[in-house]
């Protein structure tokens, strides 16, 4: 699945229902991240986001979904 896939599904699946931050962590994340799981700015969240993927080298890919 790609970066765009999974904010494809986010904004069409979930956005109602969960931050973007929120649905990042509760998919990708195995450990707390209060800064990103409570970030209301979209903005924000898409920085965070992306500065983790580059951070842990998945450039094309998303990881594997943790849940």
């Amino acid at each position: 699945m790609t970066q765009q896939e999974w904010l494809c599904d986010y904004y069409n699946n979930r956005k109602q229902h969960e931050r973007l931050g929120q649905a990042f962590c509760n998919d990708f994340i195995r450990h707390s991240w209060p800064e990103l799981y409570y970030e209301e700015d979209m903005d924000t969240a898409l920085v965070l986001i992306n500065n983790w993927l580059f951070d842990h080298t998945y450039f094309e890919e998303m990881p594997v979904k943790v849940s």
